[in-house]
């Protein structure tokens, strides 16, 4: 009788052992799938210019920020891209840096460092950040950022990619995405009460993950990672109660309630009596614990 007792206490604590990290794996291996379809898509795109490239990884409902404004869906994004000249002519090549997927194994996002080739073989450096919806037909992009960057140092290696404890069943039910949506939504509003009374750069660093990452502004070379060099960069030295407001038009929800993403417009005081200015964003959000901080934007 004890050895059967001493035997099923060793099958429960190799039970209790084993079976977390086979979920693990199973997580691993669904955020490697989506880091996958992002490469995949940079493969196929040597042959392809920008336009086609691009149109490729799309998702119908795609909300694209470029010159300073939202297009939205897929054939809104593709006259923006026809309307510029060098991505007829030219073509992309890129590679993540890093990826993360919600538990459920629906949501996720890529970002990582993108050139330009233009016709002549000239090259544009640019940063990229997209937010990654599976379907039916696999991995599409539901919301899409790329900007130049500067020449300079960038830490160009593939970082470790973010990974749920464990996956879990998708919920059918659409009010189970809508509930987490409107938390996302809270948040981020309550982002923009804090930076209006702590500041801008205090408001970031509080609001982000340990984890997280800023595209950074337009002399940033590099992504800006971790809190307080989200919030140096993005403070800029200001001090006092930011000017700047913001809140998101859209919210899009993995039913795990673990990751989504805001799709916004911030809102600056106009000068001299001019009428406020809108600029776009989106940012992704991460439950931490119990509560949502951003992690890529």
């Amino acid at each position: 009788m004890k050895r059967l007792i001493a035997k099923t206490a060793l099958v429960t604590t190799l039970a209790v052992v084993v079976m977390p990290a086979h979920a693990q794996s199973a997580a691993r291996r669904a955020v490697d799938d989506l880091i996958a379809a992002d490469r995949g898509y940079a493969a196929r795109a040597g042959t392809l210019n920008v336009v086609e490239a691009t149109d490729a990884m799309l998702s119908t409902g795609v909300v694209m920020s470029a010159a300073g404004t939202f297009h939205v869906g897929r054939e809104a994004v593709m006259a923006q891209l026809r309307a510029v000249p060098e991505n007829l002519t030219g073509r992309l090549e890129w590679a993540p840096v890093r990826g993360a997927i919600s538990a459920d194994g629906t949501h996720g996002f890529t970002f990582g460092f993108m050139t330009l080739v233009r016709a002549d073989s000239t090259r544009v450096p640019l940063k990229y950040l997209a937010y990654w919806v599976k379907g039916a037909d696999g991995w599409k992009v539901a919301v899409y950022r790329r900007v130049r960057r500067p020449d300079g140092d960038a830490s160009t290696a593939e970082r470790e990619p973010l990974v749920p404890e464990r996956l879990v069943a998708p919920s059918p039910d659409p009010s189970v995405a809508a509930r987490y949506a409107r938390e996302i939504g809270d948040a981020e509003r309550a982002f923009s009460d804090l930076a209006g009374k702590i500041g801008l750069g205090p408001a970031f660093t509080r609001n982000a993950a340990p984890d997280a990452m800023n595209m950074g502004g337009p002399g940033s070379a590099d992504f800006l990672y971790g809190p307080e060099a989200i919030g140096a960069g993005v403070g800029g030295g200001q001090t006092g109660p930011s000017t700047l407001t913001w809140g998101p038009d859209t919210v899009l929800a993995a039913s795990s309630g673990d990751l989504g993403v805001t799709i916004g417009h911030i809102t600056a005081p106009g000068e001299a009596g001019a009428p406020p200015r809108r600029f776009p964003f989106f940012t992704v959000w991460r439950k931490v614990g119990a509560t949502w901080k951003f992690v890529a934007e």
